[in-house]
Order: C-alpha cells, then structure tokens, then sequence
C-alpha cells in the first residue's frame, strides 16, 4: 500500500480541509519557490497534506503562510527553510542541508 497518495478519494475530511487552505494559500501567495507539475500530496502515516513540484519543491502551511518545507540530505531533519532554533539561529543552511551538519561537513 501507498504511504504518499495523490488520489484525492483517499483524503479525509479533514486531509480535504488541509487541501483547500494549501490551494487557498497557493492562490494568493504565489511561492516562487513552487515550479512547475505541481500536485497535492498526502502522507497517509504522517497526515500531512503538503504541495510538491517536478523538482520535490515542497510547500506546507506553517499557520496561514505557504512556506518551502525542506529536508536534510545528510541526517533528514525536517523544517521549514526559515525555521529558527531556541537561541534565534537559522536551523537550515540551504534547502538541502542542515545548520549542523554544514558545518559540520567541512
């Protein structure tokens, strides 16, 4: 079975409403980050609902703003790219490396 589904039939209720505001959001706010063969997706073990492009763009609500969600390819910490630590540190480098293990890669 699917762990990521596009197929709208299997999205809840509640994965629906996600659905709507993620579009609502795309709409009005334009991310440039977003490219091209985008498409909704539902993570059926986590419930995230999320947009992603031909690229792996991802695109998630952190309260009502689209922001880039990234993943770090050496250790897959997960955020947002803006996302800030305790002390006020940016947690990611870039959109595929982690604070950590940037400077720890050098």
């Amino acid at each position: 079975m699917e762990i990521i589904t596009t197929d709208l039939s299997r999205f809840g209720s509640r994965e629906l409403d996600m659905a709507i505001d993620l579009l609502k959001a795309y709409r009005y706010q334009l991310p440039e980050f977003l490219g091209r063969h985008l498409a909704l997706h539902f993570d059926i073990h986590s419930g995230q609902v999320y947009l992603q492009d031909e690229d792996y763009n991802t695109g998630m609500l952190d309260n009502d703003q689209l922001k880039q969600y990234v993943v770090c390819e050496d250790c897959n910490k997960e955020g947002f790219l803006d996302d800030l630590d305790e002390n006020g540190n940016k947690v990611f480098a870039d959109d595929e490396t982690c604070m950590y293990c940037h400077s720890h890669s050098k």
